[in-house]
């Protein structure tokens, strides 16, 4: 159906929804708004959640998965994500090698540059798993075998 409606990718990518799926469609559906695209996570405090915005470095990619974790008796968060199957137009959305991201008091966080976690890939998931050496953390991809890795408590980069 697309090769004969769009000769091209340039025309594919520039088309709205209109063209694409037709008036039909259009007229029978309520469309819905987005506030923001901003990644970002919701913390309990006081009975209600607070939005709690992530660093730009945190933006450049989506994340789809989030962990909590002990590193250096600080409180973290684990990142990951990336599309790899994204509209033409975009292209792949893959610059999210996986960030561990530490909140301070006043809810400022920073990025840990040196964490060495190289999670390349469209990582799905994050399981956090309790073993008698401490926790083991397993990325799940789409469409890739699986990533573990644990923390090593003797550094501090």
């Amino acid at each position: 159906m697309l090769n004969k409606r769009f000769h091209s990718f340039s025309s594919y990518a520039k088309t709205n929804v209109q063209t694409l799926l037709g008036p039909e469609y259009t007229q029978a559906n309520t469309p819905l708004a987005i506030n923001t695209l901003d990644n970002c996570y919701f913390k309990l405090s006081g009975g209600k959640y607070k939005k709690m915005d992530l660093p730009s470095e945190a933006q450049i990619a989506p994340v789809y998965a989030i962990s909590s974790m002990s590193y250096l008796s600080k409180n973290t968060l684990l990142l990951a994500g990336n599309q790899s199957h994204v509209r033409v137009k975009l292209g792949h959305l893959n610059g999210n090698h996986g960030q561990v991201l530490t909140p301070s008091a006043n809810s400022v966080i920073s990025v840990n540059n040196h964490s060495g976690l190289n999670a390349r890939g469209d990582v799905r998931d994050i399981a956090k798993v309790k073993t008698q050496q401490g926790f083991v953390y397993i990325l799940t991809y789409f469409n890739a075998p699986s990533q573990s890795f644990v923390v090593n408590k003797g550094s501090s980069k």
